[in-house]
């Protein structure tokens, strides 16, 4: 996760709010700068006018960092908004007979696939969870499953 701080690519949502949120990574990182500065500082290891310097430069990155994984947010949000509308419009042209449109609409899905975070792993295996809940609910609260039953949650998703 501490790598998609600098190269913006996260595997899921989970770590990009970690980096964000208030005692994530970004301030954590401020901390840890703060105090060794402030050590380096009180022990004449640093110049103030060096450490200052360094502090400046620190809130200019990590201002930075944040204002971009805000924008990727955004950019998140606004590519899933245009993937359901491909998605929609597909559908219309599948209705319609219209293969050409849905070949249309697949190339423009397959390019907001591309810039959408990976959360296909974690939604089949909300799916799957579900699938073993209702499984257990079904079956009188026994949570004695068979294989197959297992493995059909697993397929059912």
């Amino acid at each position: 996760m501490q790598f998609g701080i600098f190269t913006g690519n996260f595997d899921n949502i989970s770590q990009m709010q970690a980096v964000v949120q208030k005692g994530g990574i970004i301030d954590g990182m401020s901390d840890t700068i703060d105090y060794v500065l402030e050590k380096t500082e009180a022990n004449g290891i640093l110049p103030t006018t060096i450490a200052r310097t360094i502090r400046t430069g620190k809130n200019t990155l990590l201002n930075n960092v944040a204002n971009n994984i805000e924008n990727e947010f955004n950019k998140q949000i606004k590519s899933a908004e245009r993937l359901q509308r491909y998605s929609n419009n597909w559908k219309e042209c599948f209705n319609n007979k219209d293969f050409e449109g849905m070949t249309n609409q697949i190339y423009k899905m397959r390019v907001e696939l591309k810039e959408l975070v990976p959360m296909e792993n974690t939604i089949k295996e909300a799916r799957t969870i579900e699938n073993l809940h209702n499984l257990i609910k079904n079956n009188g609260k026994d949570f004695n499953l068979s294989t197959e039953q297992q493995e059909l949650a697993k397929v059912l998703v």
